[in-house]
């Protein structure tokens, strides 16, 4: 192959870059765009020790992407081999059940500095090859958490919260140059999120004014994660949209998904919430 064929060849290489891409839909994203020939750059703190992603076009790279210092470090050498991506999916979250007013604040700054600051890091690095390539895409994953804060979930709730505000401001600025914008809004999905949401430390003593709804709540979303979607759904919808010209702004993934945002535009906040916590709570009516 002469110098000229692969510089095509080159030119003609898609290039996605993924954040938690170790697990889950970032994973399932990461596979099925390695299997269409994509070059991933997959980031996660553990990505060298998935085995799954062991594939000639994928690069690894360990990173915790809060660290701002190893992400323009990442960026700097993506930079040097890539002109352009045509790819970003913001896969990289987490989240923690508890009560607002006792979850540490410190644990609060932490769920932000992940799911929002480093994602708006990540697109501020990212945003000069997605420029250099029309119609690139940007998904940013966010969750009906975003649209409907969730009950013992409201830092993480306010985390996607402002991704969604952030995704809209971002749409509008990146217009002119032709660099889509778009949020996934899934419901439950099975991942190692739950496990992580759930399995940390509690916060709140068993003296805690919250320790009983805690329990109940807990109880409530242990089965309805056993029911959840499958990571492979979401990632499916992610990588069709990556190769569609033309996307909307938000996708909400799932029809129980689709009919509590439903209930939330209809309702009266007040039937709402009675609602929402009759049915997380089992509890027929509040003191």
């Amino acid at each position: 192959m002469g110098v000229g064929e692969k510089e095509e060849k080159k030119e003609s290489q898609k290039v996605a870059v993924i954040t938690g891409a170790s697990s889950g839909i970032g994973l399932e994203c990461a596979l099925m765009l390695l299997d269409q020939g994509y070059k991933v750059y997959a980031l996660s703190r553990r990505a060298t020790l998935c085995v799954a992603l062991n594939h000639a076009l994928c690069e690894r790279v360990d990173i915790d992407v809060s660290d701002s210092n190893a992400l323009k470090e990442v960026f700097l050498n993506i930079n040097a081999k890539e002109k352009y991506c045509d790819v970003l999916i913001n896969s990289a979250g987490y989240g923690v059940f508890g009560s607002v007013e006792d979850t540490p604040i410190e644990e609060v700054k932490k769920q932000f500095s992940v799911n929002f600051f480093a994602l708006c890091e990540v697109v501020q690095l990212c945003l000069p090859l997605l420029k250099n390539k029309p119609h690139s895409k940007i998904f940013n994953l966010s969750s009906i958490a975003g649209r409907v804060s969730m009950l013992f979930l409201g830092h993480y709730s306010a985390s996607k919260h402002a991704l969604e505000a952030y995704s809209d401001a971002l749409r509008l600025e990146l217009k002119p140059f032709n660099v889509q914008v778009c949020l996934i809004e899934p419901g439950p999905v099975k991942s190692n999120w739950e496990k992580t949401a759930f399995s940390v430390e509690n916060f709140e003593s068993e003296n805690s004014l919250y320790a009983l709804e805690m329990n109940a709540a807990k109880s409530f979303y242990s089965g309805v994660y056993q029911k959840a979607l499958n990571a492979k759904e979401v990632a499916q919808k992610i990588v069709f949209l990556s190769m569609s010209q033309k996307i909307k702004a938000r996708y909400l993934i799932g029809l129980k998904t689709q009919l509590l945002l439903a209930l939330y535009q209809i309702l009266p906040s007040s039937w709402y919430d009675s609602l929402f916590r009759l049915i997380v709570l089992k509890r027929k009516r509040d003191a």
